[in-house]
């Protein structure tokens, strides 16, 4: 391979000018995409990096997919020290290959190249180059310069060899282009800072600058679409599906709709069949990336990926005579959708049912929501519904407080030397509930055990698990209940002649977010919770109270906190009650949710003193 000894003088002079950064920096990142035709196009990466740390080293592991219709070539690395010499180039033998078929997935067609190239100390720079030959138009990338580097240099070049429509699509941040022709477009950026790391960030805050280039029109394999509108795009994925059976033309032992059963009723029944005998594997390759497999054909091997469940379940309530459809969304964890951009954005397929004056929106890739619940990763996310002659934007409403509670009532009693023994019941419901179904249930005893642990010791040391039992774990239409008895060695804080006592156990809301003056994103939580928790404690005999707030409350349009203390019955009870009423939160905003969740945080930690008495410490 050959060295790009070429680029090595202007690497000088910038380092030269500059000094030693004091992280590890993206020096250039050039992306040039050549469109050929209108079915090909070619992209170009160029990126030169200089690593000066141990986290900078990541920047020289570089994993390449390929697939039926993405190519890689001409991949070519080298390591230069910081004068701009050849410390050495990548061999053919370092470049690994291996195939992938990802999570739950029992085939897919993505191959991969991966190579891990860098120096034994640092600084070194790293300098490396590949090519992607593209089979399809729609599969232009989404120029984002931002990473979790500084970048000194950004470049995106846009060629085009003959005439193609294309729309250009600012996200965030408009960039005007330095060079624009009919055939040549390059945009340029300089001195990026790196996307922020911070607590619970909006993922589509991360990066302010997107530039989308997407074509008029495009072909996949035997398939045309267009992208001038989204029912443009809904009328070429509704092509991909197989035509759904007429109403009772479906295999005989598809679920029917008995005579008077409500309609509600058989939706709840089906689902809860299609939870309880199909399973979440994808078999992902060529256009089945993004076609479904025949209903017909998931449902005899009872298992398939998303799309693959959703159009069975939508086929099967259109046997029935049920109207449903399939509905494509991106998740919440990949940062809202723009809905202005006519690209290809989702990830996700989900049923929409417009039924009994309510709609459901069914996921049947998770076996731990009910049809009047969605999972956190979908809500309030605008969903592309593929209706039978156009396609619509719907945002899939989001849960409220209320929906997704937990409750603890417990008992507990203090010994003198501090240790801790609780007896209690935490009730679930909505998200909650499902967050601790798939943690607990689909694992073995020693796992869910040892999870369980994890959950209720969050914050505490020295904790065992005595005694746990799970109640209607496999009933997602229940709320979850789990009965435990816990014991932490050490919890409560012994003097000569004190005791220091955390009123909450592991309760206590923990916001280690930035200062407002540092922050740059804003919010985001999966969903809205509420928090109802009843505590009895059993203070020894030899202490009598000395400092205990009895009663603070806090309200504010983020949320809702507020705490009792009183006796009750010999003991000393604790009411504790939380509320998010918003999930998220904007950057505008965050000053103001700061000061709440630390007061409520700093509420949380506030202990209890007892002082021993006079009669037993004389």
């Amino acid at each position: 391979m050959k060295a790009f000894r070429i680029y090595i003088p202007v690497l000088i002079l910038i380092m030269g000018n500059t000094g030693r950064p004091a992280e590890s920096t993206i020096l250039l990142d050039h992306i040039r995409v050549v469109v050929q035709n209108q079915k090909r196009s070619r992209i170009e990466y160029h990126r030169r990096v200089r690593v000066n740390d141990e986290r900078g080293k990541a920047l020289g592991r570089v994993t390449i997919a390929e697939n039926r219709f993405v190519r890689a070539g001409r991949l070519q690395a080298a390591v230069y020290d910081t004068s701009g010499r050849l410390i050495r180039q990548l061999r053919h033998k370092e470049v690994r290959h291996y195939a992938g078929a990802p999570g739950l997935r029992m085939y897919s067609d993505v191959r991969y190249r991966y190579f891990d190239i860098g120096a034994m100390t640092v600084p070194y720079i790293i300098d490396y180059r590949y090519r992607l030959t593209l089979k399809s138009l729609l599969l232009l990338p989404c120029w984002e310069p931002e990473t979790r580097f500084d970048v000194k240099e950004a470049c995106y070049e846009l060629v085009f060899h003959e005439p193609i429509a294309c729309l250009f699509y600012p996200s965030g941040e408009y960039v005007e282009p330095v060079t624009q022709t009919p055939r040549r477009m390059i945009w340029q950026l300089s001195d990026l800072t790196r996307q922020p790391d911070e607590y619970r960030a909006r993922p589509e805050d991360l990066g302010k600058i997107r530039l989308w280039v997407i074509p008029e029109q495009f072909q996949l394999q035997n398939t045309r679409g267009r992208l001038t509108s989204w029912s443009e795009f809904g009328n070429w994925y509704r092509s991909l599906i197989e035509p759904w059976p007429q109403p009772g033309a479906g295999p005989a032992d598809w679920p029917q709709m008995e005579t008077s059963e409500p309609i509600q009723d058989f939706i709840a029944r089906v689902f809860a069949q299609i939870q309880r005998e199909t399973r979440y594997i994808g078999m992902e390759f060529g256009l089945y990336n993004w076609k479904p497999h025949a209903s017909s054909v998931v449902w005899r091997n009872r298992y398939g990926d998303c799309k693959d469940l959703s159009n069975l379940v939508v086929a099967i309530f259109r046997n029935a005579g049920v109207i449903a459809y399939p509905a494509l969304v991106r998740t919440r964890d990949r940062g809202m959708l723009d809905t202005a951009v006519t690209a290809q954005q989702f990830n996700h397929m989900v049923v929409y049912i417009p039924a009994a004056g309510a709609a459901y929106w069914l996921d049947p890739t998770d076996d731990f929501v009910t049809p009047a619940d969605c999972p956190y990763w979908i809500e309030g996310c605008q969903a592309l519904v593929l209706f039978d002659d156009t396609a619509r934007f719907i945002r899939i409403p989001a849960s409220l407080p209320s929906q997704n509670h937990s409750s603890m009532t417990t008992r507990l009693t203090v010994d003198t030397t501090g240790t801790v023994t609780a007896v209690g019941r935490l009730t679930a419901t909505g998200n909650v509930a499902q967050a601790l179904r798939r943690e607990l249930i689909p694992v073995d005893r020693t796992k869910q055990e040892r999870r369980l642990l994890e959950y209720l010791s969050e914050g505490l040391s020295d904790l065992r698990l005595d005694r746990y039992a799970i109640i209607n774990g496999e009933s997602p239409g229940e709320p979850l209940i789990i009965d435990f008895t816990i014991r932490a060695g050490c919890y409560a804080n012994v003097t000569r002649n004190r005791l220091l006592i955390s009123p909450h156990l592991n309760r206590g809301f923990r916001f280690p977010g930035e200062q407002p003056n540092r922050r740059r994103t804003g919010v985001c939580y999966p969903y809205a919770f509420s928090q109802t928790d009843t505590l009895d404690w059993t203070i020894p005999p030899v202490y009598e109270t000395e400092a205990i707030i009895a009663r603070d409350s806090l309200i504010t349009p983020f949320g809702e906190y507020r705490t009792a203390i009183h006796d009750h019955e010999g003991s000393l009870r604790v009411c504790r009650q939380f509320h998010l009423i918003r999930p998220e939160i904007d950057r505008t905003d965050y000053s103001a949710y700061h000061a709440f969740a630390v007061q409520v945080e700093k509420t949380d930690q506030r202990r209890m003193v007892f002082r021993r008495k006079a009669e037993v410490y004389n």
